[in-house]
């Protein structure tokens, strides 16, 4: 990887920047180095975009240039397909929550693919055939 390197003057202008960010109370302000082009300064990373806004909106009201943009990163996502006839119904997802972490996020919802699977069964036992001929 390669970093990006910065003249002394631009490092002064970039604290000066950081540290009145800071100062305007957007204490999660920080450099982002690999970044092209110009200098990025990060105000921090939300869920929420009206929170984003909200945020971008403060670092404006404190005299400076901010815009907002979607950032995206790689997760794995792991499903786990439960019989609810055969495990007598659905494990409280409190309880898995409490196994799995404060890291993990776990949700409850249908697993993709369940529908056109559930609807193939149901057809099987009927004798009808799904599959084109």
């Amino acid at each position: 990887m390669r970093r990006r390197s910065f003249w002394a003057a631009e490092l002064v202008a970039i604290y000066s920047a950081l540290a009145g960010l800071r100062a305007a109370g957007l204490t999660d302000a920080y450099l982002l180095t690999n970044e092209a082009p110009g200098t990025v300064i990060s105000l921090g990373v939300f869920a929420d975009a009206q929170r984003a806004q909200d945020i971008a909106g403060l670092a404006r009201d404190a005299g400076y240039e901010a815009t907002v943009g979607d950032r995206f990163r790689t997760a794995d996502v792991t499903w786990l397909d439960i019989d609810r006839r055969s495990n007598a119904g659905l494990p409280a997802l409190e309880s898995l929550q409490a196994s799995a972490g404060a890291a993990a996020r776990l949700e409850l919802r249908p697993c993709p693919g369940h529908t056109a699977v559930a609807a193939d069964s149901a057809a099987e036992k009927e004798g009808i055939s799904t599959a084109s001929e």
